[in-house]
Formats: C-alpha cells, sequence, structure tokens
C-alpha cells in the first residue's frame, strides 16, 4: 500500500462509529491490506489505540490476523494505564495549586480526557499536560510546582525560553508520568490579543474529578484551540501537515458544536482555521459532522496538502525548507548567543545533518 492510500484507510477505521459509509468502506478493502504499513502510519500520528478502539466496535477484529489484535489491545492497555496516571497527576496539580488560589485551565489532550470525549480514555495517546494560567500567575505557578520535586526537563543552554514564549519551559517528576507546560498564552504573541485566558474563562466546563473541581475550555474553544495549535502555532497552515491525532480530535468536537460557527468568531484567522477545516473534511471522506466554508481559499488548500500527500519528491523538499526555517526562527531567538549561530549555520550547511533531521521527522510521524 502506497503512503496515501494507507492514511485514508486509517481515516475510515477512526470514523467507523460515526459514519455508516465508512462500515461498507471497510468490509471491501479489510481482506486486502497490509497491516504493517496501516501499524506504521497508525503509530506515527499516534491514533493506533483509536484505530482499534473502532475495529473492535465495529465488530472488524476477526478479520484482522491473531498476533496484530493481541499487539493492539497491549498498546491500548498500556495507553489506558497511562492516561489514568496522568489524571491523577492532574489531580495532585490541581491541589497544589488551589492552595494558593490558582485555578488552572487543562487544555488540549489532557481537557479532552476530563471532558469525556473519548469512548475510552484508551484511546487517545497524550504527551504533555497542558495547562493555562494567568500571566500574573505563572511564576508563582512554577515555583509551587518546584517545590513539590518538578524541575527543569532540560538545563543549561537547552533550557533557554524567550520571554515571550507561549508557556515556560517543560517540567518533569521523577515519580510522575507526564511532562507539564505552563502556558500563559494559547498562540504566539502575534495571534495571541483575541485568543487568550481572558477570552475564554468566563465559559469553562467545570470538571467533577474526585471531588476536585477541575476546569477546561468550552467545547467551541476546545475546538478553535485544535485548529490553531496545529495550523499557527506548530506551522501546520504553511507545510500542509496531516495530523490525524488532532484531526480525529476535530471530528469529534465538531459531533457537539457546529465547527463553521465557531471559528467564524476569529475572523483575523478565519482563513487558516477554515483550511483546516476544508483539509480535515476531505481526510476523513467527507464527513458530515465537520462544517466549513467552501470558497476557492478552501479548495487549493485542501488540493496542495494532497498535491504533497502524493508525491514524494515534493514532501522532501518541503520538510527540508521546513526544517531550515525553525532552525532559522530558533536561532532567532537566541540571537544574543553566539555559539548557537554559529552551530546554525553548520548544521544547515551540513547534507548529512538535514538527512538525519528528515529521517526523524519520518519517525515522529511527518509524511515522506
Amino acid at each position: 500500500m502506497k503512503y496515501n492510500e494507507t492514511l485514508e484507510f486509517v481515516a475510515l477505521c477512526l470514523t467507523l462509529s460515526s459514519d455508516e459509509k465508512s462500515v461498507s468502506k471497510i468490509h471491501t478493502l479489510i481482506h486486502n491490506i497490509d497491516w504493517d504499513s496501516v501499524v506504521k502510519v497508525s503509530t506515527a500520528h499516534f491514533v493506533f489505540p483509536a484505530m482499534y478502539i473502532q475495529l473492535k466496535k465495529a465488530g472488524f477484529l476477526e478479520y484482522i490476523p491473531v498476533e496484530l489484535v493481541a499487539y493492539m489491545e497491549h498498546i491500548f492497555e498500556l495507553n489506558k494505564e497511562r492516561n489514568e496516571a496522568i489524571l491523577n497527576q492532574i489531580e495532585n496539580i490541581t491541589r497544589i495549586l488551589n492552595k494558593e488560589n490558582i485555578t488552572p485551565i487543562f487544555t488540549k489532550g489532557t481537557s479532552h480526557l476530563l471532558d469525556h470525549l473519548y469512548f475510552d480514555i484508551g484511546e487517545r495517546m497524550v504527551g504533555d499536560i497542558d495547562l493555562l494560567i494567568p500571566k500574573e500567575q505563572i511564576q508563582q505557578a512554577e515555583n509551587l510546582l518546584f517545590e513539590n520535586d518538578y524541575q527543569h526537563f532540560f538545563e543549561g543552554k537547552d533550557n533557554f525560553q524567550p520571554e515571550n514564549h507561549r508557556h515556560l519551559p517543560r517540567l518533569v517528576n521523577d515519580v510522575e508520568i507526564a511532562a507539564v507546560e505552563i502556558h500563559k498564552e494559547m498562540l504566539e504573541e502575534k495571534h495571541a490579543s483575541f485568543f487568550n485566558y481572558n477570552s475564554i474563562k468566563n465559559t469553562l466546563k467545570e470538571i467533577n474529578f474526585r471531588g476536585t473541581k477541575l476546569y477546561v475550555p468550552s467545547d467551541e474553544h476546545q475546538l478553535v484551540l485544535n485548529a490553531v495549535s496545529l495550523q499557527l502555532n506548530d506551522y501546520g497552515y504553511y507545510s500542509g501537515k496531516i495530523i490525524l491525532r488532532n484531526m480525529y480530535d476535530l471530528l469529534l468536537l465538531s459531533n457537539k458544536v457546529n465547527s463553521l460557527k465557531a471559528i467564524q468568531k476569529y475572523p483575523e484567522i478565519f482563513n487558516y482555521l477554515n483550511a483546516y477545516l476544508a483539509i480535515s473534511k476531505k481526510v476523513f471522506s467527507n464527513h458530515k459532522s465537520i462544517i466549513f466554508q467552501k470558497n476557492i481559499a478552501s479548495k487549493f488548500y485542501q488540493y496542495r496538502c494532497f498535491l504533497f500527500l502524493n508525491s514524494r519528491k515534493l514532501t522532501l523538499l518541503k520538510n527540508n525548507i521546513e526544517i531550515s526555517a525553525r532552525i532559522i526562527k530558533k536561532s532567532y531567538l537566541h540571537i544574543s548567543r553566539p555559539i548557537l549561530r554559529v552551530q546554525l549555520f553548520q548544521k544547515l550547511r551540513s547534507k548529512s545533518w538535514r538527512k538525519k533531521k528528515v529521517i526523524a521527522i519520518k519517525k515522529a510521524g511527518k509524511k515522506l
């Protein structure tokens, strides 16, 4: 199977419980599937456990090799245990901060776990715990976590963070399972003025977790954050990224709120968000839940993303440009550090280094 064919199959699997057409399509395809490719792509896109749940609910496990089903079950259970530990960690963090009258807002993957977005909490693969804190309390919050055995993940030059960055350096705790990122903003500085702590704080959802009050953004704000995180913070709009984990979250959120109405409230970044809805809808075979504004820009964006998806040479070129742009930006942020600038140009001139970065991106799930 080609990469784009495998991606299409995985995306179909993710819609089994919400689209009857996907069931009939999977029935047609499942007898001629390269399962090695499916495992690689679904793992790279962080949706392997979610795909397993969808196939199980739809009764398709009997068509899958027994050894693979056992592996799926094992990975799913491991991920479920990890997410349960993350929920315990969230509860502990909240209690630590609440003692000093700091109320964190949990965002992205952790907010979805708390808000029961998934059929089973084992579906979602979560990396960090992202929490949003008012700007005036962010340093106090970090100090409180320091006092409770958290420390910076990196020390020295690798821990450098520009003052205007949206979150503090990542924190870890030797006895906790997930790293923690304390955010003062949800977006990069130039976009932060219209989507921030103050703009979402009055519509928060309160979650009662074992008697502890936890807070997450409203469904609408969770959808908008899902879009801006990939499109703006991670430069997905420019690179044409297709990340199924993000898009699966969008699909589930679109079952709860009107996606187009949600993004229309942000005219300053509407085109970026609408493009994301457009490509997500196409990836999920025009799923009815995702609504976007059809126009020339959204149609061209769909064409551009799938052009890269179907062309290895164009994707290699795109990834090389993206790598160089990221390193140049990092050098700009570290402009006060001459040694890092020298290292930058040494890396950019090295073909072997660029090749290694492309391989790393492939392993991380960015299309090659």
